[in-house]
């Protein structure tokens, strides 16, 4: 009896250790399945914050160029009507224009921007007390514009900072600091982005400038004319092409009254006739580096009708700028057409030293004989320094 009552035991401490452990293995279960679905939980929302850092970005750069067109900057977000300007050394008041884009997700505004500025440059105007070091860089040169528009995402919007290019800037790259401080809509509170890398480059000028090395022309006779351009700016002008216009009729006399015509009041006017005819009247020229010239030889033909008056040759000079963008510049040479030259005032006679008056010379052959010549000045006025040569 006493045997199977201590069996009896034995069976139920060990169905309550089998049930304990059961338990156990539950909770443990339990636990370990609160800790996975934790850590998938923070996993979930560690990609998911890092997903927002991926595409919730800040406004990038560009691009950027001088202008001076930044009438549009309240309300254009766009660069197709960009009015591009060549700016140089020592130019001055000048305005850069740098485009900037909306990476994020979500609309922006109410930008503002705080363009630290390298050296060569200097901000212009007084800052308002309330952007008064509020550039993150600590630089004491720069400038400030601001873009309250809304930015939808995607779209690109443009800050205009107005600047003097100081003499000791040089043609060439450089690079300038950028700070921003936006909000996005339908959020509260700014957001700040610093030292954003701003490229720009100083471009140089092209101003082209033409000299003609013959000013008196003679007038009845063809005369080449040695025009030169010259590239007195600091950029390169390049695929140069110049037109040579036809001359206008009009000119104006050197003489007192020898061209003159009388208008309708009384008074002098100026006579219009044929002047100068060009012949090849397109010139090829190509690249003029900067501080260098190229020469063109039109040859022009002034009629003697136009001798004793200052004419114009117009030129038209297309060329690229430094954007390579094509323009037109027009020129004009003077040209000074000479008196016509003097009929001859001279009469020659030619005869024998002897008495016969025949009128025709006859020469014997084999016999010493002279020949007598005789000169008259049928002008008005004294014919000095004669010098007479014979040749046979």
């Amino acid at each position: 009896m006493t045997n199977i009552v201590s069996s009896h035991k034995r069976e139920k401490k060990q169905q309550n250790a089998i049930s304990w452990r059961i338990k156990k293995s539950s909770r443990v279960f339990v636990v370990y399945s609160l800790i996975c679905i934790m850590i998938l939980m923070s996993s979930s929302n560690w990609t998911l914050t890092n997903s927002n850092a991926q595409t919730d970005l800040d406004p990038a750069f560009q691009d950027s160029y001088w202008t001076e067109d930044n009438i549009i900057s309240a309300s254009n977000t766009s660069t197709n009507d960009a009015v591009k300007k060549e700016v140089g050394p020592g130019e001055g008041a000048a305005t850069l224009a740098v485009v900037l884009v909306n990476k994020a997700r979500s609309d922006i505004t109410a930008v503002k921007g705080y363009l630290s500025l390298p050296p060569g440059f200097k901000a212009m105007g007084v800052i308002p007390s309330a952007d008064l070091g509020k550039n993150m860089s600590g630089l004491s040169e720069y400038t400030v514009d601001s873009y309250d528009s809304i930015i939808k995402a995607g779209e690109t919007f443009i800050l205009y900072f107005d600047m003097s290019v100081l003499k000791n800037a040089k043609v060439g790259p450089y690079i300038a600091s950028l700070d921003l401080v936006y909000s996005k809509v339908l959020e509260t509170g700014q957001i700040t982005v610093k030292d954003i890398a701003i490229p720009f480059r100083v471009t140089g000028k092209v101003i082209l400038d033409v000299i003609s090395e013959k000013y008196h022309l003679i007038p009845g006779s063809s005369n080449m004319v040695n025009i030169t351009i010259k590239n007195k700016g600091t950029a390169n002008a390049s695929g140069v092409i110049v037109s040579v216009n036809e001359v206008r009729s009009t000119s104006n006399s050197l003489l007192s009254s020898s061209n003159s015509s009388s208008t309708a009041n009384g008074g002098r006017g100026t006579e219009s006739i044929p002047l100068v005819n060009i012949g090849n009247n397109t010139f090829d020229i190509g690249n003029i580096p900067a501080n260098r010239t190229a020469q063109i030889n039109p040859l022009v033909y002034p009629s003697n009708s136009a001798s004793e008056t200052v004419q114009n040759i117009d030129l038209q000079i297309s060329y690229g700028d430094a954007y390579g963008n094509r323009k037109n510049s027009d020129q004009s040479v003077g040209l000074v057409i000479a008196p016509k030259a003097p009929q001859s005032i001279l009469n020659i006679d030619a005869g024998l030293t002897s008495n016969n008056q025949n009128s025709s010379i006859v020469l014997i052959a084999g016999k010493m004989q002279k020949l007598q010549f005789t000169i008259a000045n049928q002008g008005k006025i004294p014919v000095t320094d004669l010098v007479i040569t014979l040749t046979s």
